[in-house]
């Protein structure tokens, strides 16, 4: 309607932005009401306005940037059924609960694996002390309606479907080192069984320990359930030779999910980058804006210096995230308090996910559910704790 790519391009950036910054102000809004530490909230603010994960995020159009904010919105919808029931059970925070799961939902394929066990432990609660029917109909006409929309897009549009291989790039990497390590081991009918599925003679040539693209790209769009089932077959007894190798394969693509001193300091500096991009702008009136102001160059010493900056810096690592993550489920589940497991559950799935996906060093868009909610999940937790220690 427009006839001008470029301010699309806008006013999807202005969306996104405008959308981030309700979201997130309306965590800050909910820790506030949670009486948090007066640091806890002046490092999550000061994080918002500072740090690269957000501002160099921004005006980046992903579809992980709302997809984070649904998430995000999700979390805040958890405390507030845990919290503040009484408010939850409103028709203002039905229209949230509505956005934030039919966001989830549709803005990333694996959001249902989040959703599912989220609207189930509500569901089971619900029906535990509330045992109203109105009230199992707040919780699921919102997932409902998300998988309406869903159906009549990819109908209305003859949506073609995903290739399988999304799903299989951590099988398809163990495999790859696999033959890596052990190749003289691999018998003909492995090889055989392994290449209906993938390129077999590529495999140790083209294996990367930290991503599995190289490897997963070279999947057989003819690859038959027959095939599928040989190649499974064959995984599962090369697992039983060199478990450890399996194990190396999931380690190395993913221990940064846990590593404290790796910053993943990647950022995008450009309009347009990638080959498949510049040859489907021009038919969408998209086009690089040509321009030497020395501002771009300032903000990208700034954004640089913001990644090295000691102690700093971990504000900006997954890993540091990762661990306060995971020493508050333990802990949690230790101590029983439940509610505190139920808020952090959606980020620990979101970890899982990343397990099983082709790349996180250089992705960090993919963890971007944990680092926007993660100050938010600290907050419940602490205020959990001081309800239990009164």
């Amino acid at each position: 309607w427009l006839k001008n790519g470029n301010m699309g391009i806008f006013l999807m950036t202005l969306i996104q932005m405008v959308c981030l910054w309700a979201v997130l102000s309306y965590m800050l809004y909910l820790m506030r009401k949670l009486r948090v530490p007066h640091w806890l909230y002046a490092i999550t603010y000061a994080m918002i306005l500072f740090s690269p994960i957000y501002t160099a995020y921004f005006t980046v159009v992903l579809k992980d940037n709302l997809y984070a904010a649904a998430c995000l919105l999700l979390v805040i919808e958890q405390i507030y059924f845990v919290r503040f029931s009484n408010e939850f059970w409103s028709f203002k925070h039905w229209i949230l609960w509505t956005v934030a799961v039919a966001g989830v939902y549709l803005l990333r394929n694996n959001g249902k694996f989040i959703l599912i066990p989220v609207i189930i432990w509500c569901v089971v609660v619900t029906v535990r002390k509330i045992k109203k029917i109105r009230s199992l109909v707040f919780l699921v006409i919102p997932l409902l309606l998300a998988m309406g929309i869903q159906t009549a897009i990819v109908n209305a549009y003859h949506v073609e479907k995903g290739s399988i291989r999304e799903a299989l790039s951590l099988p398809f990497q163990q495999t790859a080192r696999y033959t890596w390590e052990h190749g003289e081991e691999v018998t003909p009918d492995e090889a055989e069984a392994i290449d209906g599925v993938i390129n077999y003679v590529l495999l140790p040539y083209i294996y990367k320990p930290h991503i599995s693209d190289p490897v997963k790209y070279t999947y057989r769009q003819s690859a038959s359930k027959d095939d599928l089932k040989k190649y499974f077959e064959t995984w599962l007894r090369q697992f039983g030779k060199h478990p450890m190798t399996y194990v190396a394969a999931t380690l190395n693509q993913n221990y940064y999910l846990i590593d404290p001193f790796v910053t993943d300091s990647l950022y995008f500096t450009t309009f347009l980058g990638v080959e498949e991009s510049e040859q489907i702008a021009p038919k969408l009136g998209i086009s690089n804006v040509e321009w030497n102001d020395p501002l771009e160059r300032y903000v990208q010493i700034w954004t640089n210096f913001r990644f090295r900056i000691p102690l700093v810096r971990l504000l900006f690592n997954y890993g540091f995230y990762n661990i306060i993550l995971i020493f508050l489920l333990i802990e949690s589940m230790c101590q029983k308090r439940w509610n505190s497991v139920f808020v952090a559950m959606s980020l620990f799935i979101t970890d899982l996910i990343i397990i099983a996906a082709p790349v996180i060093y250089g992705s960090s868009r993919y963890a971007f559910p944990i680092l926007y909610a993660l100050p938010l999940v600290v907050a419940y937790y602490l205020c959990d704790l001081q309800n239990k220690n009164t």
